[in-house]
């Protein structure tokens, strides 16, 4: 169950609203509302308490609007309350998309390396690749050494013993 559910006014509503919308002065909970306020979404009348601002709640009221219409033009036929359980519907999906991406992002987060962590691995990245300058350079000296020795002899007469090759 998505979380605890509370009486308003002989409706059952999720508890959240409480901080959003409360019905009328005589809730129980009406105390924590700072002001009474009268909406017009899909031209339905609602006399609400909140302490939302004006802004965020002319925001909520556009979108709420803005998908009744929009499902309206698709489907001129539907009765207005299915138009609003569609509408309900379709910004509840909104939000379970929007909590999922949240969730993903959370989990990435929890199992994302620590900041020590990625200093610690570009550390020892980076006595890593100086490690291999080492050996570079150790194996270019070696190499010079191996040509200068191979020279050397080349240069050095061969002692004849006396017999020969052929």
């Amino acid at each position: 169950m998505p979380g605890p559910l509370v009486s308003l006014d002989n409706a059952v509503a999720p508890a959240f609203l409480q901080r959003v919308f409360l019905p009328g002065p005589t809730h129980p909970a009406a105390f924590v509302s700072k002001r009474s306020v009268t909406l017009t979404i899909a031209g339905q009348t609602l006399s609400i308490r909140t302490d939302a601002d004006d802004a965020r709640l002319r925001r909520i009221v556009r979108k709420v609007d803005g998908r009744v219409d929009e499902i309206r033009r698709g489907a001129p036929s539907i009765p207005t309350a299915k138009v609003h359980l569609l509408a309900a519907l379709t910004l509840a999906e909104e939000l379970v998309q929007c909590e999922d991406a949240r969730d993903e992002a959370l989990a990435a987060a929890a199992h994302a390396p620590e900041p020590e962590a990625i200093a610690r691995r570009e550390a020892a990245a980076a006595r890593v690749a100086d490690g291999h300058r080492q050996l570079d350079l150790l194996a270019s000296r070696a190499v010079r050494t191996l040509d200068e020795d191979l020279q050397q002899l080349e240069s050095e007469p061969v002692p004849h013993d006396g017999t020969s090759d052929s």
